[in-house]
């Protein structure tokens, strides 16, 4: 009877560690997963980031006047976005 209940204490171990090994891949796999999805998200903030600064300083820089391309009818294009940012950053310079 010690043998039978030995075996049987040692297959449920055996069912315990393969679903603990299981619950550890399927975490790993999910914090990986996390972790690349925050690392996308972050790389495309800071991409966007830079465009908003780029559009920024070159608005700093400008004088007022419009270069003469030869084209008649170009559009100027300030998205809302660079705009609330110079506006943000005239209020902090103040």
């Amino acid at each position: 009877m010690n043998a039978e209940t030995d075996l049987n204490i040692a297959k449920i171990r055996q069912e315990i560690a393969s679903k603990q090994k299981d619950i550890a891949i399927t975490k790993a796999t999910a914090e990986a997963e996390a972790s690349r999805l925050k690392s996308q998200q972050t790389q495309a903030s800071s991409l966007e980031l830079l465009s908003i600064q780029t559009d920024i300083d070159a608005l700093k820089k400008w004088t007022g006047a419009f270069r003469d391309s030869g084209q008649a009818g170009q559009t100027i294009v300030i998205t809302p976005e660079t705009l609330q940012a110079l506006q943000g950053r005239e209020r902090s310079e103040r």
